[in-house]
C-alpha cells in the first residue's frame, strides 16, 4: 500500500497552516494521471458518454449532504466540468460506450483508494500524539474507516470573454473529513490559513500531494483547532489562456455521529462568512 511519511512536526504545521505538503511516490501517481486526464478529456467531447455517466446521487449521508457519481457540465457562478468516481458501487450499465472508459474507471479507483490509504495515515498520526482529547483516540479513524472516498477529476476550459477575470472555484471549504489534492496540469490552488493569507502548492509535481481538512474535519474534532481549510481556484496564467485546466482530488469522508453533525449544521453561518472573508 502506498504510504507518505506524516510526523507530529508535520501534523503540528498542518494544524497551523491548515494544510501540508506530503512526499509521495511518483510511481504511483505517474501510472493513473495520464490515463484519467486523457478520459476526462474524450468524456468533455463525448455527448453519449456524458448523458450515460451524468451525476446522480448514491446516498444522503449523516449531515444530510448528497453523496453523488458521475459526469456534471456547470456554467452558472462556476464554469468547469467534473467526473465523481465513488467508492461506493455505482451501477453503470455494460455498454460498448462504458466498456471504451474501462481504464479510465480503474485509474480513478486506484487514485481513489490510495487517498483513504493517505487518509488513514495521517489520521493514525493525529491520533498518536497528544493533540486530541484521550477519549476519542480510535474514534477518528473508525470514523473515516466506515466512510467513502470520492475522487473528483476536473477540467476548467478557458474562461469565455465575457466572464471576465472570475475564479475557477471561490473560497471555499469541502464537505469532506480530508481532500486530497493530487495534481493539476496548471497551477491555480490557492489554500487560506488561520490569518486568510492564500498559499500554493506543488500541485503539478508527482511527488507532492497536498492534505486540507473539510467540514467533517470540524465535527470530528470538535471545533478544537477552528476552521481550517478554506481554498479557491484561479488559474495562476490569468486572463487569456487558451487551453484547458486539468486537476485531480479525492474527497475523503467520515461517519460523523450525530451530535458532529448537527454542530456542523448549526455552525453554517460561521462557515459562510469565513469563506466571505477569504477574497481570491
Amino acid at each position: 500500500m502506498p504510504t507518505a511519511h506524516i510526523d507530529e512536526t508535520r501534523l503540528r504545521s498542518f494544524l497551523e497552516r491548515g494544510f501540508i505538503e506530503v512526499d509521495f511516490d511518483p510511481s504511483l501517481i505517474a501510472a493513473h494521471i495520464p490515463v484519467i486526464q486523457d478520459g476526462m478529456r474524450r468524456l468533455s467531447q463525448d455527448a453519449e458518454a456524458q448523458s450515460l455517466f451524468a451525476e446522480r446521487t448514491i446516498r444522503t449521508d449523516e449531515v444530510g449532504w448528497k453523496q453523488e457519481a458521475g459526469y456534471v457540465k456547470r456554467t452558472d457562478r462556476e464554469y468547469k466540468e467534473y467526473f465523481h468516481h465513488q467508492s461506493l458501487p455505482v451501477a453503470w450499465p455494460d455498454t460498448p460506450t462504458t466498456r471504451r472508459y474501462a481504464d479510465f474507471f480503474d485509474s480513478c479507483g486506484a487514485m481513489t483508494r490510495m487517498a483513504k490509504d493517505l487518509v488513514m495515515a495521517f489520521v493514525a498520526e493525529l491520533e498518536s500524539v497528544e493533540l486530541i482529547e484521550e477519549s476519542d483516540d480510535g474514534l477518528i479513524s473508525s470514523a473515516v474507516a466506515r466512510s467513502n472516498a470520492v475522487t473528483r477529476i476536473l477540467r476548467y476550459p478557458p474562461l469565455p470573454e465575457e466572464r471576465g477575470n472570475h475564479a475557477e472555484a471561490y473560497a471555499h471549504f469541502d464537505r469532506s473529513f480530508m481532500t486530497v489534492h493530487w495534481w493539476a496540469s496548471h497551477e491555480g490552488l490557492a489554500i487560506f490559513d488561520a490569518a486568510g493569507t492564500a498559499h500554493r502548492v506543488a500541485e503539478q509535481r508527482w511527488d507532492r500531494v497536498a492534505l486540507f481538512p473539510g467540514k467533517k474535519f470540524f465535527g470530528l474534532t470538535h471545533g478544537k483547532f477552528g476552521r481550517l481549510g478554506i481554498h479557491g481556484v484561479r488559474d495562476a496564467r490569468g486572463t487569456g489562456r487558451s487551453d484547458d485546466r486539468f486537476a485531480l482530488v479525492t474527497f475523503v469522508h467520515a461517519a460523523v455521529s450525530e451530535d458532529e453533525a448537527r454542530m456542523i449544521r448549526d455552525r453554517k453561518s460561521e462557515f459562510d462568512r469565513a469563506e466571505a472573508a477569504c477574497q481570491l
